[in-house]
């Protein structure tokens, strides 16, 4: 009964996910694609639950639920918009959050009554409370376990395929997939499939407390090591996001400022180009003004000049945040060269100064 629960479920996942997937794809409008998006997992629950080849034998909603995000997130890179990415996606940040509140709250409505019953359970099959405490905790050990060899697994396969340069670069060390394996923590996904079993099932309260303890150990025991074995790790910071950010910053900048021209010779404006070492000194200190550190003088306010002449975002905000202290700003480092960023476009405008 279970197995055809989730193989209907799985079945419906996958062919709701393939067709939305290709629906996305010609969406344009933001709204239209949070709305259509908000639609698909109804559609995939109600059309799994509405399967029942045999009697008492539907297919599971929550499973074609998971299995469909599980493909539209696979697929999304390719299919979804920019315009959708940028507006659209940010919401699901929030519905996330929701809803994965949600689900801890229905464990938790939940899980009085299925210890309540476990009782029951326990008389039944002639067990103890020990026992079912024990399947908890080996239950628990049997999902890092596993997770653990899965990374190893799938690991040594992708070496024996693939023995490019680019995915030695890629390769991870054992210490590595130790994080990765605690990093693993059940949540979600694990609650969503304990709530999906059927209430008429004869085990469903054993399921919902088994899994219920399984969490709360996964998050109780491996959050709490997580920060350790890091430690343990030895894994050095990656600032590439960062980085990425700031080419990208920078890229907007410098295209924009040489688009000035084009756009002061169509709406006739005259252009005003810094011809001297004082023309340069009155952009930054207009960029200064603008962006409200024109109060620094001295020796840093000519090293700030040079950084920003030379259009050194990234360095002119460390040697800002430098000046007047890192509390005294809001953003960081990326905030601050959005501002800059800002001012410089401003003040390059040729009807400026």
């Amino acid at each position: 009964m279970f197995f055809f629960s989730f193989l209907i479920g799985t079945l419906v996942g996958l062919a709701v996910g393939w067709a939305a997937n290709g629906l996305r794809a010609h969406i344009g409008n933001p709204m239209n694609f949070s709305v259509f998006m908000f639609t698909v997992p109804f559609v995939a629950f109600l059309i799994s639950e509405s399967i029942e080849p045999f009697q008492d034998m539907k297919g599971s909603g929550v499973v074609a639920v998971v299995v469909a995000a599980f493909y539209l997130t696979y697929r999304g890179p390719d299919t979804i918009k920019p315009v959708n990415r940028f507006y659209g996606l940010p919401i699901w940040s929030f519905v996330s959050y929701i809803m994965n509140g949600a689900l801890f709250v229905l464990v938790g409505v939940q899980l009085p009554s299925a210890v309540e019953r476990m009782g029951e359970t326990i008389e039944r099959f002639d067990s103890s409370w020990g026992y079912g405490l024990a399947v908890v905790a080996v239950a628990w050990l049997v999902s890092v376990l596993a997770r653990f060899v899965f990374l190893h697994v799938t690991i040594g396969i992708i070496r024996a395929l693939d023995r490019s340069e680019k995915q030695r670069r890629l390769r991870t060390t054992f210490r590595g997939r130790v994080v990765s394996t605690f990093a693993g923590l059940r949540g979600g996904v694990s609650l969503a499939v304990a709530l999906s079993v059927p209430a008429g099932a004869v085990a469903q309260n054993f399921v919902i407390f088994v899994v219920g303890g399984v969490v709360i150990l996964s998050m109780v025991v491996q959050g709490l090591l997580l920060p350790a074995v890091i430690r343990w790790a030895k894994i050095p910071s990656d600032a590439s996001e960062e980085e990425e950010i700031h080419f990208a910053m920078n890229t907007i900048s410098s295209e924009g400022y040489d688009a000035l021209d084009d756009i002061a010779a169509q709406v006739g404006a005259s252009q005003v180009k810094p011809n001297g070492s004082n023309s340069e000194r009155s952009y930054s200190q207009c960029i200064l003004d603008k962006s409200g550190f024109g109060f620094v003088g001295g020796a840093a306010r000519g090293a700030l000049n040079r950084l920003i002449q030379k259009k050194m975002w990234k360095q002119a905000a460390i040697k800002i945040i430098s000046i007047v202290g890192r509390s005294a700003l809001k953003g960081g480092v990326v905030g601050l060269v959005a501002a800059l960023i800002a001012a410089a476009g401003w003040c390059a405008l040729p009807w400026i100064n």
